[in-house]
């Protein structure tokens, strides 16, 4: 379960990383890319939001781990999840 966490940290900090410093890539010397192409810009914003949803899958695993009825909150997100959906698909106007 660690190595799960550890690696979305690790995908965060890359796209923090890329984010905050434009000629990272430069760097490398691997390839040119202009440091106000949308390319990169996506590519960390994709990096970030990945990370941060691994961290939170890891999260809600380690407290579905530490709970006593280990059924209960993995039917309470998904009943929740459900009920949101439901209700906007199937909202009368």
């Amino acid at each position: 379960m660690l190595y799960v966490q550890v690696s979305g940290i690790a995908v965060l900090a890359v796209g923090v990383w890329v984010k905050v410093d434009k000629n990272v890539v430069n760097m490398q010397h691997l390839v040119e890319i202009d440091s106000t192409d949308n390319a990169l810009t996506t590519a960390s914003t994709v990096l970030i939001i990945f990370g941060v949803g691994v961290l939170l899958i890891a999260a809600f695993g380690f407290f579905a781990a530490c709970l006593p009825e280990k059924c209960k909150m993995g039917q309470r997100f998904f009943s929740g999840i459900v009920s949101k959906i439901s209700r906007s698909v199937f909202r009368t106007v």
